[in-house]
């Protein structure tokens, strides 16, 4: 079965992680909905206050690769891939008050997912994330290219119609 909509949901998702955008990130979530995310587990909000503080300034790139979802109505499970790659050196990490690890590193893991359809829109009720491998990895500068941002000052947030 297509399920766009799912894709776009956890395509939203890892923008919203990426780019530091904690409303986006809560849209993504039902009410009263669990995240359990390595040694943290609580509400979408409570992972926005605890966590979002150290994924911006760290730098995550997350991407949504394999997925395999199961639709009956309008409630879903998915079982989506998604390797991710943190820089945990920048500056950025000193300057929000944490400890840098100095480590650039990439990690596979699974969101394993329930997903529940309120008003015509998907959300996420339960989101289990697995870590299935991790390593570290060097990479160079970006060079003479536009830097993204891990905050509305982001050039996506400039796109429109």
């Amino acid at each position: 079965m297509r399920t766009p909509a799912l894709h776009e949901l956890n395509a939203r998702w890892a923008r919203s992680v990426d780019r530091g955008d904690e409303e986006m990130f809560l849209s993504c979530y039902s009410p009263g909905a669990v995240e359990r995310h390595g040694t943290f587990s609580g509400s979408p909000e409570a992972f926005v206050a605890k966590l979002f503080p150290l994924l911006r300034a760290a730098r995550c790139y997350h991407f949504i690769t394999n997925e395999l979802y199961q639709v009956l109505g309008d409630r879903a499970t998915g079982d989506v891939y998604c390797p991710t790659f943190y820089d945990a050196v920048l500056e950025e990490v000193r300057t929000a008050g944490l400890t840098p690890t100095g480590r650039r590193m990439i990690s596979g893991g699974r969101y394993l997912d329930r997903y529940e359809k309120i008003g015509g829109r998907w959300v996420i009720s339960e989101r289990l994330v697995t870590a299935e491998w991790t390593g570290d990895f060097d990479k160079g500068e970006a060079g003479p290219f536009v830097r993204g941002r891990q905050d509305r000052d982001d050039p996506m947030y400039g796109l429109t119609l």
